[in-house]
């Protein structure tokens, strides 16, 4: 009886260990490498079943790889090979001899396109800018502070030495730099933020703004009358959704809405007002006594026909600041005001391999300053037409023409002190009024 026991033991024992060898030698254990069509190696090319994806490898430094796979998957399961870029290849292990290393060859995933004419609106000049920059790039800027005009401050070419908004390009004042939205000029384009004039924002919404190019020194001659520099701001052609914004301070509030007018045609508006009232009721200044302002615009686009489009940008603000100041023995209120409604017109036509433009705009404002029997103000109306022809005959060359016609006139009505030591506001005063015309016209 012990025997028999004995003997079922060892019986046992022997099946025990027949069982791995048996699983063991039910595996196959499948090499090869991995090349494209040159026969260069690939390294971390995907090889993996295609029935059991988890079975899979990763291709060496010389393209070589090892697959552990059960000899029953080969006669029925595929060999899958994958590499960006490259041909997928399947292979059949049936039809593989899996005793010997295999070798996989994998050729480039070309595809023969039809041929495609893309027709833009190129810049003709845009190669020559020193810097192009989109809406997302000036808000991710900490030092523009969301500024389409501020955000110039931070480049190389900057040479700014005030706080203001103001670009000044290469050494030279902010007169000589010009600043033009969708290829019109606007001249001092900032806001009143400082009696002085100095202005520590742009006039211009971020929003609104779709590129903006930099040009240091001088720029392409298809631009005049900018001999320290360009900055080239384009607003938005194109708008795909609805939208609305809400935006709340304690001296602010914001509103903005886009509504698509169609499959190419949209308008943005907005507006903003501000009031100080709040600041100076939480920090009690010593000379500042009230500021107010508000701002609205409008951006819209039309498509009018196939080849022809217009757009509409308007602006308007209304500035005012009220502040304690000295002078000459006097001590009382000064006061401040500004105007402005600038407004640009753009109508564009394709014609064959070119494209006509024409651009047209508008700027009235008026300011005054008082402070005793102090009195100055000035009025300023300008406008501007360009007419601008741009034929592309190949891709490498680019004929432009055009001429520019700019009016402006500028009229001062300021009163002043009659003694100097005298600047109470019943004090005796000298007047005295001017008024400048300027019509240049650029071929």
């Amino acid at each position: 009886m012990l025997r028999l026991s004995l003997g079922a033991l060892l019986c046992g024992a022997a099946l025990a260990l027949a069982c791995p060898l048996g699983v063991v030698a039910q595996e196959v254990a499948l090499q090869g490498t991995v090349a494209d069509g040159a026969r260069n190696p690939l390294v971390g090319a995907t090889i993996y079943l295609q029935q059991h994806p988890r079975k899979g490898a990763i291709s060496g430094e010389d393209g070589q790889f090892q697959l552990r796979v059960a000899r029953e998957a080969v006669a029925t399961d595929t060999l899958v090979v994958l590499y960006m870029g490259l041909q997928t290849v399947r292979m059949a292990l049936r039809e593989v001899d899996v005793s010997k290393p295999i070798a996989i060859r994998m050729q480039s995933n070309e595809q023969q396109l039809r041929e495609v004419v893309v027709r833009a609106n190129p810049s003709a000049s845009r190669e020559f800018s020193i810097r192009e920059v989109s809406r997302m790039e000036i808000y991710s800027m900490p030092d523009a502070a969301g500024d389409a005009l501020k955000m110039v401050a931070s480049l190389p070419a900057s040479t700014n030495t005030e706080e203001s908004a103001n670009p000044e390009l290469r050494g030279s004042s902010a007169d000589m730099t010009r600043v033009l939205v969708n290829g019109v000029p606007i001249n001092n384009p900032v806001r009143s933020g400082q009696i002085d004039g100095t202005g520590m924002f742009s006039l211009l919404n971020t929003e609104l703004v779709a590129r903006q190019r930099v040009y240091a020194s001088c720029p392409p001659v298809v631009y005049g009358n900018a001999t320290a520099g360009l900055v080239d701001i384009e607003t938005p052609s194109q708008l795909d959704h609805r939208y609305s914004t809400v935006s709340l301070a304690l001296m602010n509030l914001g509103l903005m809405h886009g509504e698509p007018l169609g499959e190419k045609s949209f308008v943005q508006l907005y507006g903003n007002y501000q009031n100080g009232a709040g600041l100076v009721w939480l920090n009690h200044p010593e000379r500042l006594k009230g500021f107010s302002g508000g701002d609205v615009g409008v951006n819209a686009h039309w498509q009018i026909a196939q080849n022809t489009t217009a757009n509409l940008y308007a602006y308007g603000i209304d500035e005012r600041y009220r502040a304690r100041a000295y002078s000459l023995g006097y001590w009382g209120d000064a006061t401040a005001s500004r105007m402005r409604n600038f407004n640009i017109l753009n109508l564009k036509q394709r014609v064959g391999n070119g494209y006509l433009s024409l651009n047209l705009g508008s700027d009235l404002s008026r300011t005054q300053y008082a402070h005793g029997v102090l009195v100055a103000a000035q009025h300023n109306t300008w406008g501007y037409a360009n007419l601008d022809f741009t034929y592309y005959p190949s891709a490498a060359v680019v004929v432009q023409s055009g001429a520019a016609y700019e009016w402006s006139r500028v009229h001062f009505s300021n009163q002043y002190p009659q003694f100097y030591y005298a600047q109470q506001p019943d004090a005796p005063s000298v007047s005295f009024s001017q008024t400048l015309l300027n019509r240049p016209l650029e071929l």
